[in-house]
């Protein structure tokens, strides 16, 4: 598969990133120039891209719509993907709000299924991982996470929105 540019905006729906090409399951072909939008499902596609074919991964408000038991593996294929130095780039609600408490923002749409924080993604970094096996021993598990992300930035935009940026260690 050659893609016109080797950046991916998944779930891009109406505004895709300029530079990038934009994977939505719906068609937003017409919004679009020729090459710059593949009408398909994100995790299929993602599991037809080669490895480390891809310098930057974009989604804004799409990764609180994955399935909890869906988003070990899109980290995964996500990681398969980038190529070293490669960045992921991910902007959501979380679950939780800059004052602590509960996000309404995330809460009122039924459509968020996958309650994120900030310190979820250090799960995505074999450092991390490997400190807590040190202190877990043999009963750490580690959930099938095949990833190495270094965290480069993890910041509330204001108090509803989070801004994650990864960045592939290999």
């Amino acid at each position: 598969m050659k893609l016109k540019y080797p950046k991916l905006d998944l779930g891009c729906g109406a505004k895709k990133q300029d530079g990038y090409v934009g994977i939505d399951v719906g068609d937003f072909a017409k919004v679009y120039p020729d090459g710059e939008f593949i009408n398909t499902d994100v995790f299929q596609f993602l599991k037809e891209v080669k490895d480390e074919k891809i310098k930057a991964i974009y989604a804004n408000q799409f990764i609180e719509h994955i399935p909890k038991d869906w988003f070990i593996p899109f980290m995964n294929q996500c990681y398969r993907v980038l190529k070293d130095k490669g960045i992921c780039e991910f902007f959501f609600p979380p679950a939780i709000a800059s004052d602590g408490m509960p996000n309404g923002s995330f809460y009122a749409d039924p459509l968020h299924v996958n309650a994120i924080l900030l310190g979820t993604f250090y799960c995505f970094s074999k450092e991390y991982r490997d400190s807590i096996k040190k202190e877990q021993g043999d009963v750490y598990r580690g959930y099938g996470i095949k990833t190495d992300f270094k965290m480069a930035e993890a910041v509330y935009l204001d108090k509803y929105q989070v801004k994650i940026k990864l960045v592939k260690v290999k």
